[in-house]
């Protein structure tokens, strides 16, 4: 199914935990997987032949299969999908502290890139609203997905991939937003880890790519 998320929505309720044991497995699954855990709260995601991503020889449908099925052909495209998903599923285990924390309320917001023809969203949030465009997706690529957690009024740790990013103050402030620090990089038990800290040119333009990365961004108004 192209649209994997419309899915998960008709299931997902608070009286029934959402398990996916089988889905897509081409790097799309990746972003899909993200938003399932995050945004769904799922209990279980899975890839359809998840041991296939490791195989040396991975095991395909055939085309005739793949067409008398009704199938998505690039969903068994398994090109960048075990780095993807592997690094998601990583970064998962390691914020799970945060992610507990943040559950339910209004400090953390997903989104995802659901259909072909959309360009972003903007996320909500007390002292901002953050605009979120979407990359066009590319063969071995996943799509746009992440979440934000809002930490503080004006700090912000944002997961995800294919996406920019930009920080507005909310409508009737004129002010400009500006970051006081932004930093590039990932969780390490359970930890915050700088990598990079951009307070160049850098600043001007935030974006993730293909391989799910982190920001941690500390903003102020003037």
């Amino acid at each position: 199914m192209p649209y994997v998320s419309d899915i998960m929505k008709t299931y997902s309720r608070p009286d029934n935990p959402l398990l996916i044991p089988e889905v897509r497995k081409d790097a799309v699954t990746a972003s899909y997987a993200l938003y399932a855990f995050l945004h769904f709260h799922a209990l279980c995601y899975a890839p359809f032949g998840v041991e296939d991503l490791w195989a040396d020889q991975p095991s395909d449908l055939s085309a005739e299969v793949i067409d008398a099925l009704k199938l998505d052909p690039l969903s068994f495209n398994l090109s960048g999908t075990k780095e993807t998903l592997g690094e998601v599923y990583r970064l998962l285990e390691e914020i799970r502290p945060l992610y507990l924390k943040y559950r339910g309320t209004e400090h953390m917001k997903c989104f995802l890139k659901q259909s072909d023809g959309e360009q972003g969203c903007y996320l909500k949030f007390k002292n901002y609203d953050i605009e979120i465009q979407y990359l066009p997706r590319t063969d071995g690529a996943p799509a746009a997905a992440g979440v934000v957690f809002e930490l503080d009024e004006n700090t912000f740790l944002i997961i995800g991939m294919m996406c920019s990013i930009r920080f507005h103050t909310k409508p009737g402030d004129h002010r400009r937003v500006d970051f006081l620090t932004k930093e590039a990089g990932t969780f390490h038990v359970g930890k915050w880890v700088c990598e990079q800290r951009q307070n160049g040119d850098e600043k001007i333009v935030s974006v993730l790519y293909n391989m799910p990365g982190c920001f941690r961004i500390e903003t102020f108004k003037y």
